[in-house]
């Protein structure tokens, strides 16, 4: 990425909303018993004028909750310096801009996110046939509106060692929201859901290889 022009630089931003209301995430074959989301972490890399944050940083809940303005944090940051599984999700901005959107950490209403959004690192989780299967189930009910994305995050396994699975994971736990500062266009937003679709293929033809 070029570098910030003068009177803009590039911040890390850690912002922490609690919802209006909680929300019921209903149980299922993954989640037995129903759980209470209250509120979620989300990272973004933002570039703006160092007094524009504040303002962003309500663009960026608005509609979503109360923001927590105690553990919400931002500081200057080389977008170089991040982690290469960061950078790999950085995207070109000329001027004021975002270029990177991380996923949202929902938390329930007896704790906080097991992992701080900054330093999460994924563990590793088995990728049997049945686990493959289960993650393409899992995706495919969420793109058709089976599931909530609550319920996805939730229900989906952490550090998959699969790239495939990793990506389609990913994908989803990363997908952006159309329109504002801190969204994208309507056929940048489709371009992001073929690339879910054909994660989910490349997946079906290994299982279907395998029969």
């Amino acid at each position: 990425m070029a570098p910030s022009p003068e009177g803009i630089d590039d911040f890390w931003l850690v912002l922490h909303v609690r919802l209006r209301e909680p929300r019921i995430v209903e149980a299922d074959n993954h989640e037995p018993e129903p759980t209470t989301i209250v509120g979620f972490y989300r990272t973004f890399g933002i570039r703006c004028a160092a007094d524009r944050v504040p303002a962003l940083i309500e663009q960026a809940a608005a509609g979503e909750g109360h923001i927590l303005w105690d553990t919400t944090e931002w500081h200057a940051i080389d977008p170089s310096t991040l982690d290469p599984a960061v950078r790999k999700r950085v995207l070109p901005v000329v001027g004021e801009g975002i270029w990177y959107t991380g996923g949202r950490i929902f938390y329930p209403d007896d704790g906080t996110p097991e992992a701080n959004p900054q330093e999460a690192t994924p563990g590793p989780v088995m990728t049997s046939e049945a686990s493959l299967a289960d993650v393409v189930a899992l995706a495919r009910r969420y793109l058709a509106g089976e599931l909530t994305f609550e319920q996805f995050c939730l229900s989906a396994p952490e550090g998959p060692s699969d790239e495939d699975v990793a990506e389609i994971l990913d994908l989803i736990e990363h997908e952006p929201k159309v329109g504002g500062f801190l969204g994208i266009s309507k056929a940048a937003h489709a371009e992001h859901l073929a690339k879910i679709h054909q994660a989910i293929q490349r997946v079906e033809r290994r299982l279907a290889a395998r029969t």
